[in-house]
């Protein structure tokens, strides 16, 4: 897989990403918030950062658009990228 791919896969907003796979956000000020997806909480505490990663103020775990997509439906880089590029 070639840089230029994965430099398209790491431009897509979080936001597009969410949307696709259906996770509720909101939008505070200039900030997106979600719950963690990595911990249970009430409040929303990942707060997404320049459209394109983010960073949890109550676990502190930080995940960019591949990192999000890796985990969530169980992939591998190569085909978190992929996906991502659908979108």
């Amino acid at each position: 897989m070639n840089d230029s791919i994965i430099k398209l896969a790491k431009e897509v907003p979080i936001v597009d990403i969410l949307e696709k796979l259906e996770i509720p956000y909101k939008s505070v000020g200039s900030q997106i918030k979600i719950q963690c997806l990595w911990h249970e909480e009430y409040d929303p505490s990942f707060v997404i950062y320049d459209s394109n990663w983010g960073h949890c103020f109550g676990c502190g775990v930080n995940k960019d658009s591949i990192d999000i997509v890796k985990e969530l439906l169980d992939l591998s880089f190569v085909d978190a990228v992929e996906f991502i590029n659908l979108i």
